[in-house]
């Protein structure tokens, strides 16, 4: 069997190649040059964190490479759709997509196998908070594909909490004994 840092190291090299592959077909066929494609290095970047989990998954502890790779890959299309569309501008609400690219960080690293407590629920908070500011400035700021884009943003965000608070039942708490508010009943 190879060794996996072999393996990890010839995946690498066989994807970029694929990838500056593509990016010449995409010059000659779409007439995309590098001035638009240069994300796509980013995106080659995020495979340096994401290989490792899928190579050794046996090791829980490399799922924390999923955070950085995450944020790097959210930040990747957003300079792709900047670089594709010339709207450099946007920054001025895609900013609020860096909460969101850490919580879901967060999460792909609880999905991966780091069990933490805290650790999901935290993902989600950062992604409700990146989404609810990313509807905000988006409405204030956006574009026209931000403006339409946006109060779809909060009704979603408006319907995912009602379904939530009419479905979560807390668990786990002990009631409290009548008359002393500190102490379980006994």
């Amino acid at each position: 069997m190879p060794s996996r840092g072999t393996l990890y190291l010839a995946l690498l090299l066989i994807l970029a190649g694929l990838f500056f592959m593509a990016a010449n077909v995409a010059n000659a066929f779409l007439r995309l040059g590098w001035g638009q494609l240069w994300p796509g290095l980013l995106v080659l970047g995020t495979l340096v964190f994401y290989l490792p989990i899928a190579i050794w998954r046996e090791h829980r502890g490399l799922a924390g490479l999923a955070v950085p790779g995450t944020i790097m890959l959210v930040n990747a299309l957003i300079l792709f759709y900047n670089a594709l569309t010339h709207d450099w501008d946007a920054w001025c609400y895609l900013w609020t997509l860096e909460p969101l690219a850490v919580g879901l960080g967060l999460y792909a690293a609880w999905l991966t196998g780091l069990r933490y407590r805290g650790l999901a629920w935290g993902g989600h908070v950062l992604v409700l908070i990146g989404a609810l500011l990313f509807a905000v400035f988006g409405l204030v700021f956006g574009n026209v594909l931000a403006r339409v884009v946006a109060p779809f943003v909060l009704i979603g965000l408006g319907a995912l909490l009602l379904v939530r608070s009419l479905i979560w039942r807390p668990r786990g708490r002990v009631p409290r004994a009548p008359g002393n508010p500190g102490a379980a009943p006994g």
